[in-house]
């Protein structure tokens, strides 16, 4: 009996390591401030020390990041970026880093209306990155994505740096983007770029945030947080045999 204790207990620890995420990276889904408090955040995304990497994904427009509804406004003689067809990433860095910024076309992403269809993944990736985030106020229709958008006036944002892989055609290249970035809060948009006809569509991305020369890790599965509760009931069942 004493045998069979010891082993549910080192069975239960055995699961839990399993299935803890590898990394320390924190990935929240969803706007940290809420809404109707500046930007409206896709993700949240954490990243504790110099060997943090984290992948995220979802769907935006083929044409978001530079969108012909807004002919002339944007910034290096393009079209402004269509703001709610776009994502909106808080990236905060617990230390400083050099760090690979990559934004891939996916084909993974599924309809939001839990259909089980598949997105398109023909994107033509482009993003902006800016230091600070906008957490007050409301955001507008349209951004510069190589300035400061009009609708942000939060203290310290400051436009950095953009990776664009337009005008197309898609032809499955990702948009890589390598800096070396001091601990803080940065706010990336991703978004397509392809100018080419049809009309926009939605389509799949993946955006990667990895150290350099590592590989960009998977996307999170959820069911690693079911693993976990899993494996704390093996754990608390073993407790009770023990009592």
């Amino acid at each position: 009996m004493v045998r069979f204790k010891r082993r549910m207990r080192w069975f239960a620890l055995a699961w839990l390591a399993v299935a803890m995420p590898a990394d320390a990276a924190t990935v929240v889904d969803g706007d940290p401030g809420g809404p109707l408090t500046g930007i409206t955040y896709r993700w949240q995304v954490t990243l504790e020390t110099a060997d943090d990497s984290a992948t995220v994904d979802g769907f935006v427009g083929g044409k978001s990041w530079a969108h012909p509804m807004n002919p002339g406004t944007g910034s290096f003689g393009l079209d402004a970026g269509w703001t709610h067809t776009s994502n909106w990433i808080y990236l905060t860095l617990a230390e400083e880093r050099e760090i690979r910024l990559e934004l891939l076309p996916s084909d993974e992403v599924e309809v939001p209306d839990g259909g089980g269809a598949v997105m398109p993944g023909d994107l033509v990736p482009a993003f902006s990155l800016w230091t600070g985030v906008d957490d007050e106020g409301l955001d507008e229709h349209f951004y510069t994505q190589g300035a400061v958008p009009a609708f942000v006036d939060a203290p310290g944002f400051a436009f950095l740096d953009h990776a664009d892989m337009g005008p197309g055609p898609f032809d499955g290249s990702s948009a890589t983007l390598t800096v070396t970035l001091p601990a803080g809060d940065y706010t990336v948009a991703v978004g397509g770029h392809d100018a080419l006809p049809p009309t926009e569509h939605m389509v799949g991305y993946a955006f990667c945030a990895a150290a350099v020369g590592d590989p960009c890790p998977a996307v999170p599965e959820p069911g690693w947080a079911l693993q976990l509760l899993t494996g704390a009931g093996v754990l608390w069942a073993a407790v009770r045999v023990r009592r």
